[in-house]
């Protein structure tokens, strides 16, 4: 017990390292940008209710989403972002 005790300064001061990457990264993929400029979309901006345009698009290659991707979208008029999951048979989800 007394050697977990003396190490112990060690090993906290490795995991709030640890945590502080962690906290550092970001969750989300990153986005790749598309080819054109960005196009319009039939999703409406959550805040000021104007359609919004897709500038980033990410294939999932998962199985259980299969010909689904994210896109990146940006309301031309408030400039607010958001991601969303896209179905060609259901739209956005």
């Amino acid at each position: 017990m007394w050697r977990q005790l003396v190490t112990l300064p060690q090993r906290v001061s490795e995991l709030e390292s640890r945590l502080a990457a962690m906290t550092a990264k970001d969750d989300l993929p990153p986005v790749v940008p598309m080819e054109t400029s960005a196009r319009a979309s039939k999703y409406m901006c959550d805040s000021c209710f104007e359609p919004m345009n897709i500038i980033g698009e990410e294939k999932l290659d998962r199985l259980d989403v299969f010909g689904q991707v994210v896109h990146t979208l940006q309301c031309p008029e408030c400039a607010r972002v958001t991601r969303k999951m896209f179905t060609p048979d259901d739209g956005y989800i």
